[in-house]
């Protein structure tokens, strides 16, 4: 499953938040997916640096009406994650980046990073990817409500189990191929199509 946007049929044209949630591939267009890694503004990564270790990024992504988005904290309730036109503070949509090549379980249930890091980001199955948002991580949850098919939210902590805060970075979609250590490539900052976060 991936990470995208819940498209409105009712309401505002132009909508200033838009709700995200991670559902299958089929569920919205290919374009409600993807993804663009930015680097934040006044950051010593440029336009064409490797993705490293505790960058800090912002995600952004175009919607149907070509609408440009930032993947952000919302502001009402500093829990919930949107996709928003103009957010409305900085720190919303500025992400801490960390990945390992291996988890395991912990002696208290939490599934925790181990071994070596690598030192960019790399595409696919190579990396598992958390993102830090204020103290908070990026997790996948069970909709209460049942009107998506997973929430996406601000975690305070690691969960209790499970891969809730783990994602991996795709090119597409339709990339879910493994890729072989020797065969990866790092994630650089500008390259387009945009890129895919599925969760792990």
């Amino acid at each position: 499953m991936f990470l995208g946007i819940v498209p409105r049929s009712k309401g505002r044209r132009h909508p200033l938040q838009l709700s995200t949630e991670v559902a299958e591939a089929d569920k919205h267009p290919g374009c409600d997916y993807q993804w663009r890694v930015l680097p934040l503004i006044g950051s010593k990564r440029k336009w064409g640096d490797p993705v490293g270790f505790a960058d800090r990024i912002r995600l952004q992504m175009v919607d149907e009406k070509s609408q440009s988005r930032m993947l952000a904290v919302s502001h009402l309730d500093d829990r919930s994650i949107m996709a928003e036109r103009r957010p409305a503070r900085a720190e919303s949509c500025s992400w801490w980046l960390s990945f390992s090549r291996e988890l395991a379980i912990g002696r208290d249930g939490r599934v925790a990073p181990v071994g070596d890091f690598a030192p960019y980001l790399e595409y696919g199955e190579v990396n598992y990817v958390t993102l830090v948002n204020r103290a908070g991580y990026l997790a996948a949850t069970d909709d209460p409500y049942r009107i998506l098919r997973k929430r996406t939210v601000l975690l305070c902590d690691l969960p209790e189990r499970g891969k809730a805060v783990w994602w991996r970075i795709h090119r597409s979609t339709s990339d879910v191929v493994s890729v072989a250590p020797n065969a990866s490539r790092p994630v650089m900052t500008r390259e387009t199509p945009a890129r895919s976060l599925s969760a792990a």
